[in-house]
């Protein structure tokens, strides 16, 4: 059977991933025009309790994954549910409304699309984890602490992953196939964005070592600023200069990984990683005008992502841009005053009795003038591999 390396399986992957975009995209305006249609026919309750299902369905699904629709899993699965919601709306009024035929035959042909890319994806995931000698693979932290009887220290796990996850592209990948989001609750079924529940909420920001360590079925557990936290780490060990900057978001705040780097054309490029995925020079979901590069989505980007912004403010108002759609964040203000509420560093909470690091999700101001010397870093990262 051929070998294929990596970048090969990358590239037989973007025309799936896109194509898995559009039909999602083409299923949503499906549904909003069924939902719609049945808006103009429902009577006054019937309407209200379509309207009840279909608002808790949406805000369930977007609070529970980071504020918004994370991946194009969770896009599918909360169009299956609407569509369940629909279903049973529909199946109220006249043959004219059943589209079940329909549903069935996007299903099938969803599916045929869903099997080739996920064998293809197994062996991405496996690929992206092979060291140069493209015989060892490398697990998730335990696993791989278990081969050193349980002495293998998380510094040395985390310098590991900063040599496989060598460009922002694999980077990226690593969350898509190996961190799910989670939030810290105590109790799931509880709405841990629901005003005054803070408090039994329980929200806890994970140091590098807690993430790497709480896995479940093959994926590590932890919201938005735990995976920016982990991912800072592997971005100093490549001798970049990233900074945690936390969104205003009403009560929960929204935490992401942003790293600027000065390019050899002597431009500047930005990366925005996160529970969104991969964000280069403003480009939404990581995808620029070839397609889909890190599969975690599919759009559009200016001009300059390829060539990079002639300053760093230009830069960060690129990828900054999308906040103002996701959150409580006001575009025009930051351009007037620009400048981040930063985290500060883990390692500067205090420990308690046992020597364990307390929770603190403290965190300063930075004015922009402030970051192009303290986080703007030169292009050269580790030593690339040996080509594939």
């Amino acid at each position: 059977m051929e070998t294929l390396s990596f970048d090969e399986i990358t590239e037989k992957l973007k025309p799936l991933w896109r194509k898995q975009h559009e039909e999602l995209e083409k299923r949503q305006e499906e549904v909003n025009q069924r939902s719609l249609q049945l808006q103009k026919t429902l009577k006054k309750d019937a309407l209200a309790v379509f309207l009840n299902r279909w608002n808790a369905v949406v805000n369930q699904f977007t609070k529970r994954n980071g504020m918004i629709v994370t991946s194009m899993e969770v896009y599918y699965a909360l169009l299956k549910r609407i569509e369940g919601i629909l279903q049973r709306s529909e199946a109220t009024l006249d043959a004219e409304f059943d589209h079940s035929e329909r549903d069935m035959a996007f299903h099938s042909q969803y599916d045929a699309l869903l099997m080739e890319r996920d064998g293809l994806e197994a062996l991405h995931k496996k690929a992206l984890m092979t060291e140069s000698d493209g015989r060892t693979v490398v697990g998730l932290f335990p696993e791989e602490s278990k081969k050193k009887k349980n002495s293998l220290p998380h510094d040395e796990y985390i310098e590991t992953l900063a040599r496989l996850l060598h460009t922002p592209e694999r980077l990226a990948l690593f969350l898509r196939y190996f961190v799910e989001y989670t939030y810290d609750a105590p109790n799931p079924d509880k709405d841990p964005l629901e005003k005054g529940t803070e408090k039994s909420f329980g929200e806890h920001w994970q140091t590098p070592e807690e993430t790497l360590s709480r896995t479940e079925n093959g994926k590590m557990l932890g919201d938005c600023e735990d995976q920016a936290i982990l991912l800072r780490e592997i971005l100093l060990k490549q001798k970049k200069k990233p900074f945690i900057v936390l969104i205003p978001a009403d009560p929960i705040w929204h935490a992401t990984c942003v790293s600027i780097e000065k390019n050899e054309n002597g431009k500047f490029d930005v990366f925005d990683f996160g529970t969104h995925g991969l964000d280069r020079n403003g480009s939404r979901w990581g995808v620029n005008q070839s397609g889909v590069t890190v599969g975690v989505g599919y759009g559009s980007a200016p001009p300059e992502f390829l060539t990079g912004f002639d300053t760093p403010k230009e830069a960060l108002s690129a990828v900054m841009k999308k906040y103002e759609h996701w959150m409580s964040f006001d575009m025009k203000q930051w351009n007037a005053n620009p400048g981040f509420e930063i985290a500060r560093d883990y390692r500067d909470r205090e420990s308690d009795e046992s020597g364990k690091k307390k929770h603190t999700d403290d965190h300063i101001y930075v004015a922009f003038e402030d970051l192009p010397k303290r986080y703007v870093s030169e292009v050269e990262v580790v030593p690339l591999p040996p080509p594939e």
